[in-house]
């Protein structure tokens, strides 16, 4: 009895961690038995008192191996995510990937339910196949506030995660996540940024915070030549000209300037000054700070460029960043994946598909490629 009433502890995890059902029969008897264990708190009925002496002992013995066993799996938190890519990575066949999906998205509103928000529980912060899976079953707006929530949360997380997704999307995108962000951690973004003590230097959230204040950034097309140009001779009298970096300068421009604008910007600075904007910033910044100022000017110019580059850095090398490869996949799939695409054999003459297949394996290619495609 011991050893089956063990069983609904793991039971009860499955949906969360991973797409195996329960087996029917064995339900409606492992729920009541723990139940009368519980009540009872009773020595065993006199009839077991009757067996051999070698069952009265190893009774015991069994009693102590699962209740030693019992407090390290609820201690794991969150339970079993991470461990099992290691369990069915190589042995599901990638047929597999499609219903399993298909499972994951049905459950993902009953999570939504009952936990603080679409990554509570739900999508592992760790680099796997699940966590790019979960993420994609997401909405764009809730994957992102997904991804900042977590940057946010965790120090293990790359914080220039945290200035990618903010400093590159739209005006429309920057209120949706806003939104999501809110419905699901009910706490206002600009807020837990500033209130974050984690590392984020203070110039990078007074950026980040710019970049989400939306009434002040300017979401037009138009572009006024002269003003570039008197832009340009700012950030040069504010950066390269004085010793030091007036920061407040490059976030005022730099945020609430149309990306239009800031592209004319850029090519103003390198007409009056001999080299690029993007090169003075990379001088006279660092860090996070830094980050963010050139995905918004990135971004500004050819965001579908600036993602290409991003994904390379990602794989070059030894070893590969699948945090940022699943994030930028992950996000772009569906939006402008084709551009980037384009841009990334225009760049470095070899196709992006060919670049994760030779970097991936197993269902985790699988699932990148189908994405790419």
């Amino acid at each position: 009895m011991l050893a089956i009433a063990f069983v609904p502890a793991a039971q009860e995890q499955q949906p969360l961690e991973s797409c195996h059902t329960p087996q029917p029969p064995q339900k409606p008897q492992t729920l009541q038995k723990p139940l009368q264990k519980a009540q009872q708190h009773q020595p065993p009925p006199q009839q077991k008192q009757s067996a051999s002496p070698t069952q009265t002992q190893q009774q015991p013995q069994e009693n102590k191996a699962q209740t030693k066993q019992q407090p390290q799996q609820d201690s794991i938190s969150p339970p079993k995510t991470e461990a099992q890519p290691q369990v069915n990575h190589e042995t599901v066949a990638p047929q597999k990937t499609q219903p399993q999906t298909q499972t994951q998205a049905k459950s993902i509103p009953l999570v939504l339910e009952k936990m603080p928000g679409p990554s509570g529980g739900v999508v592992p912060s760790t680099p796997t196949p699940e966590r790019a899976i979960l993420l994609s079953l997401l909405e764009e707006s809730e994957r992102d506030a997904t991804i900042v929530w977590q940057s946010l949360q965790l120090m293990s997380l790359d914080k220039v995660a945290l200035a990618e997704v903010i400093c590159s999307r739209t005006l429309s995108q920057i209120r949706s996540l806003k939104r999501a962000y809110f419905t699901y951690f009910k706490s206002e973004l600009s807020k837990d940024i500033v209130s974050s003590t984690l590392l984020i230097n203070s110039n990078t959230k007074e950026l980040l915070v710019a970049c989400l204040d939306d009434k002040a950034r300017d979401e037009g097309t138009n572009v006024d030549v002269n003003k570039a140009e008197e832009d340009a001779k700012q950030l040069f009298k504010d950066g390269e000209n004085i010793w030091g970096t007036n920061n407040k300068t490059f976030i005022d421009i730099f945020t609430k300037r149309n990306r239009s604008h800031l592209a004319a910007v850029d090519a103003a600075y390198d007409k009056l000054y001999g080299h690029s904007l993007e090169e003075a910033v990379r001088k006279e910044t660092s860090r996070s700070f830094k980050a963010g100022l050139l995905t918004l000017l990135k971004c500004a110019k050819n965001p579908a460029k600036y993602f290409a580059e991003v994904l390379y850095n990602s794989m070059k090398g030894l070893g590969t960043s699948d945090t940022t490869l699943i994030r930028v996949v992950v996000t772009r799939a569906g939006i402008d994946m084709e551009d980037i695409k384009k841009e990334f054999v225009q760049a470095y003459k070899t196709s992006l598909k060919d670049y994760i297949h030779d970097d991936t394996s197993g269902d985790y290619r699988t699932f990148l490629l189908n994405l790419v495609e």
